[in-house]
């Protein structure tokens, strides 16, 4: 419960200081978009619950997913490079700590399991790999690409961010 309080805080002084304090901005348009009102989903007792890194509060039926600072791979197409870096809602899928969606030829993928995190995403019909990392630690919301180098992938390097709205929860 406290993490979720210290998050909706965060939130808000952000807001405020951009708002009220910096000139170049405009007011809560800059911000970015809000995410949609999420819902309870099956319980991921990995990352959620008592003494859990998520805090006591409700496991998200879907996360938020986006890629940045992505860098052009080998097989880098221009015209896909808007959809990549769009955030993706992801939909918990066959387990309560995994949350994946197929969309425009690509699959994107997040697993908390028992000891580690996976972020992956890849384009279907050609199976180049744009983001992979199966070692980061349990729970973690910013990820760093394993992919670091250009050869034979469509893009590489960057961070995966994971979000979710409170709201509903």
């Amino acid at each position: 419960m406290w993490k979720r309080n210290l998050q909706s805080k965060l939130v808000w002084v952000v807001g405020f200081f951009c708002f009220c304090l910096l000139p170049s901005c405009s007011g809560p348009a800059e911000m970015g978009t809000p995410l949609p009102p999420n819902e309870p989903g099956d319980p991921c007792v990995n990352c959620w619950g008592f003494g859990k890194q998520f805090g006591d509060g409700e496991t998200p039926l879907q996360v938020e997913l986006q890629f940045v600072d992505l860098q052009p791979g080998e097989f880098f197409d221009p015209a896909l490079d808007q959809f990549i870096i769009t955030p993706h809602t992801l939909i918990q899928f066959n387990s309560a700590c995994r949350y994946r969606v197929e969309a425009s030829d690509f699959r994107f993928q997040i697993i908390w399991d028992p000891t580690r995190t996976v972020v992956q995403a890849v384009h279907l019909p050609t199976g180049r790999q744009i983001f992979d990392n199966t070692t980061a630690p349990l729970c973690a919301t910013d990820v760093p690409n394993n992919l670091v180098n250009p050869g034979g992938v469509m893009m590489f390097g960057g961070n995966a961010m994971i979000t979710w709205s409170l709201q509903g929860l």
